[in-house]
């Protein structure tokens, strides 16, 4: 098994990375409202995942909830970091994605069966 298989399911094995999970407070004055992000994987091919674990007994649905605190995370990211990397919006959970009205704003989605499969 794989040291890690969360690159695996991504597709990036190949690819240097730096894996880290991230957090800034709250700072009105620079724009940053105050978040927390679980994993967060930098790639040397300029790109960033951003990524969000959802423990469910069932299929997840994204709802408004969730996409609100997903644009919430990436923004803080993009003001405190200054990064010029793309960022992509990860899930990682238990089952499936339900298709919802949200469920295409996330970029990758990866099951606890391709982690551990």
């Amino acid at each position: 098994m794989s040291l890690f298989p969360h690159l695996k399911a991504l597709g990036i094995s190949g690819v240097q990375t730096d894996v880290n999970s991230w957090r800034c407070e709250a700072d009105s004055e620079k724009g940053l409202q105050g978040s927390q992000i679980d994993l967060l994987i930098v790639r040397k091919d300029q790109v960033i995942n951003v990524c969000e674990m959802k423990y469910c007994e069932s299929d997840f649905s994204p709802d408004l909830a969730f996409d609100k605190a997903m644009r919430r995370r990436i923004a803080d990211l993009r003001i405190a970091t200054k990064t010029k990397y793309a960022i992509h919006s990860t899930l990682i959970t238990t089952y499936e994605v339900k298709e919802t009205s949200y469920s295409g704003n996330i970029q990758a989605v990866i099951t606890a069966d391709e982690l551990f499969g």
